[in-house]
């Protein structure tokens, strides 16, 4: 496909961004599927999808009407709509130089009519589009309201990443915690046995723990109140 926007599909921030998701080939969710019902019934199309694009593929989050879960970027349409500002419109994708030569516009597809809308988060360009399409010209595009109907069901998709995006986030955050916590906890248990043991002080464990690359657990277990005098006790 003629000008395949590399620099947009490889942008670093967009992709550490999508991957942050963890999203890819996770299975159909209800809430996505239902935007792209109603893209699809609002434009008038047979096919609407939320689509995510990576490096090397796009993925369909949701694909309505359609039997196919992904593609290669190289075919992708919407590859050049997640660097437009708000929606990309092709009234006839083999009149268009950027998808006239895409094998799913010319092989059996026979794709016409394509426009999508980018989901995009805290990166300069969109992680992926809500987007509709048909197998057959659109001459006059899309009405102003459905334009503008799009656009919404696109902020909308764009705040289901978004919580998606912070609950990762969240998780992570209190998976870190649960480990420290986890962490400190059996080196509380493994001093308070040594010192139960007698072995503290004549063996220089505990010595060797401060200086030891777990030095900053162990002062923090210094001066935890609670550790202290679960161990001096």
């Amino acid at each position: 496909m003629a000008g395949i926007p590399w620099s947009i599909i490889l942008d670093p921030h967009r992709l550490e961004e999508l991957n942050s998701l963890n999203i890819l080939d996770t299975k159909p969710e209800q809430s996505y599927d239902d935007l792209a019902a109603i893209a699809r019934l609002i434009c008038g199309t047979p096919v609407a999808n939320v689509t995510l694009v990576s490096d090397d593929r796009q993925w369909f989050k949701s694909a309505v009407g359609n039997d196919v879960l992904e593609t290669p970027v190289e075919q992708s349409v919407c590859a050049h709509t997640i660097g437009e500002e708000n929606i990309l419109i092709i009234n006839d994708l083999t009149k268009d130089v950027r998808t006239s030569d895409n094998t799913l516009v010319t092989g059996a597809r026979s794709l016409r009519f394509y426009a999508g809308v980018p989901l995009r988060l805290d990166s300069t360009y969109g992680i992926g589009t809500l987007c509709v399409v048909d197998t057959k010209p659109h001459p006059h595009g899309l009405t102003y309201d459905q334009v503008e109907a799009l656009k919404a069901l696109g902020r909308q998709a764009t705040i289901l990443l978004q919580v998606r995006k912070f609950l990762a986030t969240t998780n992570q955050t209190l998976e870190a915690d649960a480990s420290i916590d986890q962490t400190l906890e059996e080196i509380s248990d493994a001093m308070l046995k040594a010192y139960r043991l007698n072995k503290i002080y004549k063996d220089g464990v505990l010595e060797n723990l401060l200086f030891s690359g777990l030095s900053h657990i162990a002062i923090g277990i210094a001066r935890s109140g609670k550790a202290a005098e679960t161990i001096l006790n």
